[in-house]
């Protein structure tokens, strides 16, 4: 299940609790984060975001909250979350029943 923040932006509820979001701010900045939710508000646990510099070069870089490093795209693939256990942020699945608009 997701909802929207903006345009370019969506949160999902993960099965472990986080709340992930899949956000852009152009074609050339890109961000993945997972949240956890405390006291009323969203606490950064990690994240990934892409961004270009001056020469148009795309740099990975990942956070955990408190630092940051930018991530050696010649070691893992650019957008490749293997590095990271990225694989327990496993969007949740929620069953619900459309709302749809009876005609007349």
């Amino acid at each position: 299940m997701f909802f929207s923040g903006a345009e370019r932006s969506r949160y999902y509820l993960c099965e472990n609790g986080a709340i992930a979001n899949e956000g852009a701010s152009s074609a050339s900045e890109t961000v993945w984060s997972f949240y956890k939710y405390h006291e009323g508000e969203l606490e950064l646990i990690e994240g990934l975001y892409t961004c270009l510099d001056s020469e148009l070069t795309e740099h990975m870089y990942y956070t955990d909250g408190s630092k940051e490093s930018e991530v050696d795209d010649s070691v893992v693939g650019m957008y490749s979350f293997d590095f990271r256990d990225f694989a327990k942020y496993k969007y949740q699945k929620i069953d619900y029943i459309p709302i749809i608009e009876k005609e007349n």
